[in-house]
């Protein structure tokens, strides 16, 4: 009875044990499913901030550059996470940039955004914390992201894969040390990554970096010229994104659903409610993912495949200004044709946007009975709509043509040398194309050969310096230029005055019998150009890699109160009588013609542009407005009137870069 008894004893205690386990492993189990990822803002760790310095000989010479170490770079995913805990924004300000003239001048001196990303677990930085450190767009240009790794935050190794700091010049933007207080790095390395350049998903499809995902955020600071300060941040909020499945365990792929603005629908025409309706009915989002590794860290990504990825690589060493980023796209030469079918040159965007045209392909609402195979691509099966009259072709077409109903001449100026298509002659040429993508979704593939026109219409730089000064003015994204005067050519150089006037220090370029003095917009262009004396730098076209932000705030103005509420909008927000005059005499006419009674009125600001169409000014700009219209004739007033938008106000300080545009309307 009493070895009956101590053996039951040591089972109920050896089953305690191991139930005590089994919990402890389950609410480990729960904590990490049920970790937000969002980050949270902490201070610094007093031990974090109070530990030594690096050693001496670690730390780099006040005058000499720090020393590269070179590690190999990989492109696989790593088996297990490189860094452990949590992202985190940070509280403190860690100083690791410049303080600029521009910031000072604001009053913005070292006001930016950093986030401790984990720390890594394996590695030649084993247990050095990554650092994100995010600069807010300067002037007209993108942001900038930089990863570092610190052990004591006085002393950083700076990530650099692509050896920028001895690739440029420090005074170049694109060198980090324009950016970075060299003196806090101790050297450059190119980082073990969970997030590559490049991730293989199988032997048909990779996804290709974009970079960080990032949003400006409105802030409650002001800057000492009355300005609202917009905070950087990493995108980390994916509420309203759905889940994909990853093939790695480490990574959470989210796949954001097609959104469209349906708060005006039943004030537009039929025409624009039925387009909006197809959209609806076939869009399902793009092929553009955000991948989150283990430590919340973001990055977006292009669904691509290794073969143009490899066409990629090959012309950017060719030319390394700028390449189109690898995506779904491709020509009819790479195409394997079934029969002797005819193609168009080339297929990316389908229904591209006036404006802003997407670079990533559509995953589209499609049966596999609604298809054909015709072919192959890039060893996939390649299909096309059975039903010649499918909606998706109806569509396509009249995204394309309705923008010349207006003005039928804008064809053989914009699509010169190609004859405008019948319905019948574009369907024929197989205008859309399908491939099921990784994750067994039909994308489609639209042709680009038929350029709209210009959806960014007639924005104009001004540019005011306090002294005569030569200025090049460059775009960090790529245009399909449909108007540009003087020509563009790469990027503009001109030598500007205080009193706005532009001389252009590459004349050669620009053939004046080539401008149209005729030309909507281009009126004063002929005269100018033949002076060589601009008032502005001016051009029209469609951008390509960046979606048009969504317009959620505005007014709802009658057709006889446009007038009056333009003038007072643009004196409200500081342009001066040249600029207002300027802007009025080419909108409100392009406005009224739409002959409707009422117009919703919308503007995207400075931060919405430089995210959408960036540009690089030298030298940089002290102060930089920009000002972008956005409007749709309404056939009535709406039920529901929008929230009236709170406009930026241009303080002219140093250096003024104003800039002025809109949305061309069909």
């Amino acid at each position: 009875m009493i070895m009956k008894n101590n053996n039951s004893s040591r089972n109920i205690q050896l089953l305690l044990i191991v139930s005590a386990i089994t919990l402890l492993i389950l609410f480990t189990g729960i904590a990490y499913y049920l970790r937000i990822t969002t980050p949270r803002e902490v201070s610094l760790p007093p031990d974090k901030e109070q530990q030594p310095a690096l050693p001496a000989d670690n730390v780099p010479e006040k005058n000499n550059p720090a020393p590269t170490v070179e590690v190999s770079p990989t492109a696989k995913v790593p088996p297990t996470p490189l860094s452990s805990d949590q992202l985190t924004r940070l509280s403190q300000n860690l100083k690791i940039f410049k303080s600029t003239e521009n910031d000072k001048l604001n009053g913005i001196e070292n006001d930016f955004v950093y986030y401790q990303a984990g720390q890594l677990s394996q590695g030649e930085l084993k247990d050095y914390s990554r650092i994100i450190a995010i600069k807010s767009a300067d002037g007209p240009s993108q942001p900038q992201v930089f990863v570092l790794a610190t052990k004591d935050y006085q002393n950083y190794f700076l990530d650099d894969p692509d050896g920028k700091t001895t690739k440029y010049p420090e005074d170049d933007w694109q060198n980090p040390y324009n950016a970075l207080d060299k003196n806090k790095i101790t050297a450059t390395k190119i980082f073990d990554t969970d997030l590559p350049k490049e991730i293989n998903l199988n032997q048909n499809f990779s996804l290709y970096s974009e970079g960080f995902p990032t949003e400006s955020v409105e802030t409650s600071k002001i800057d000492k010229n009355g300005n609202t300060i917009y905070d950087t941040l990493l995108l980390t909020g994916f509420s309203s994104y759905q889940t994909l499945t990853s093939p790695f365990k480490n990574f959470t792929i989210y796949f954001k659903p097609y959104e469209t603005d349906t708060a005006y629908f039943n004030e537009l025409t039929q025409a624009e409610k039925e387009k909006v309706q197809l959209k609806q009915q076939y869009l399902l989002g793009e092929t553009k993912v955000i991948v989150v590794n283990s430590v919340g860290l973001p990055m977006a990504y292009s669904l691509t495949t290794p073969g143009n990825i490899k066409n990629y690589n090959d012309r950017l060493a060719q030319s390394p200004d700028y390449v189109y980023p690898p995506n779904m796209g491709f020509t009819s030469s790479k195409i394997i044709s079934q029969n002797n079918l005819q193609f168009y040159s080339d297929y990316e965007t389908v229904i591209p946007g006036a404006c802003a045209v997407i670079s990533n392909s559509s995953v589209v609402n499609v049966n596999d009975n609604d298809l054909e195979q015709i072919g192959s691509v890039f060893n996939l099966p390649l299909y096309r709509l059975k039903n010649t009259s499918h909606p998706l072709y109806t569509l396509a077409f009249k995204n394309k043509m309705d923008y010349y109903e207006e003005n039928p001449a804008w064809w053989d100026q914009i699509n010169n040398g190609i004859k405008k298509p019948t319905f019948e002659e574009y369907v024929n040429a197989n205008p859309l194309l399908f491939v099921k993508d990784y994750w067994q979704r039909w994308v489609t593939l639209g042709e680009f050969d038929i350029k709209l026109p210009g959806g960014c219409g007639k924005p104009v730089v001004y540019l005011y310096p306090k002294q005569p000064t030569s200025v090049s003015v460059k775009f960090q994204a790529p245009i399909q230029f449909t108007t540009d005067i003087p020509k563009y050519a790469d990027f503009w150089q001109v030598m500007a005055y205080p009193n706005g006037s532009l001389l252009n220090l590459k004349p050669e370029l620009t053939d004046c019998r080539q401008i149209d003095s005729l030309k909507k917009g281009s009126e004063y262009a002929q005269t100018a150009c033949q002076k060589n004396t601009y008032p502005y730098l001016y051009w029209a076209g469609n951008i390509n890699s960046k979606n048009y932000p969504t317009v959620d705030q505005g007014w709802v103005i009658s057709k006889n109160d446009l007038a009056t509420f333009l003038q007072s909008k643009l004196a409200e927000v500081g342009l001066n009588d040249k600029e207002k005059n300027d802007f009025i005499s080419y909108w409100l006419p392009d406005m009224l013609a739409k002959n409707t009674p009422y117009y919703r009125i919308s503007f995207l600001q400075t931060n919405d542009l430089n995210s959408l169409f960036p540009m690089q000014v030298s030298p940089s700009p002290d102060t930089t407005f920009r000002l972008f219209l956005d409007y749709s004739p309404l056939t009535g007033k709406p039920q529901k009137i929008p929230q009236p938008q709170t406009l930026d106000k241009l303080v002219r300080n140093g250096f003024t870069l104003v800039e002025w545009g809109g949305l061309k309307q069909p």
